[in-house]
């Protein structure tokens, strides 16, 4: 895995949320299907309301263990483009029929058969996956679709 992916606070890197109610990510260039939304104001991402104007799924290679990866498909992820980070929503992986499991210093993600799917480590507070971006292929195997059921809006009113 590229080093520019495991760096903390890299434009690339993914934190597991549990406060957040939906996947976000600045990058649009990593998106393997995109659609414009009209602008959406979004909340709690810092001092100022952000702007979501797009939304799609994100395609992310993890390592759960040494040469072990998989391909997770995040679907309804928001594009948001000042966000300072991405995030993966624990609310959402929860609905897909998901779980976490967290220890002093790891979060592992599980499908709904309790097999691994990604390793987080925390890092100054956060739990920064070991993910990285990849191109859709229609090889890889994809272990979990993780899509939001709820948006920003139906769960902030």
């Amino acid at each position: 895995m590229s080093k520019a992916y495991e760096a903390e606070f890299s434009a690339y890197s993914w934190i597991l949320d549990s406060g957040t109610t939906t996947h976000i990510c600045a990058q649009r260039e990593i998106f393997v299907t995109f659609e414009t939304i009209p602008p959406r104001t979004i909340k709690g991402l810092g001092d100022k309301p952000l702007i979501a104007c797009g939304q799609g799924t994100v395609l992310l290679r993890t390592c759960i263990g040494e040469n072990k990866y998989l391909q997770l498909s995040l679907m309804k992820v928001l594009y948001v483009p000042e966000a300072h980070q991405n995030l993966i929503s624990i609310r959402c992986i929860d609905n897909a029929g998901g779980h976490v499991e967290c220890t002093s210093s790891h979060m592992f993600l599980h499908d709904v058969n309790n097999n691994q799917l990604a390793k987080a480590t925390l890092k100054s507070g956060l739990y920064y996956l070991g993910a990285e971006p990849i191109p859709e292929s229609n090889e890889a195997h994809i272990a979990l679709k993780i899509k939001c059921a709820w948006t920003w809006e139906e769960w902030h009113h």
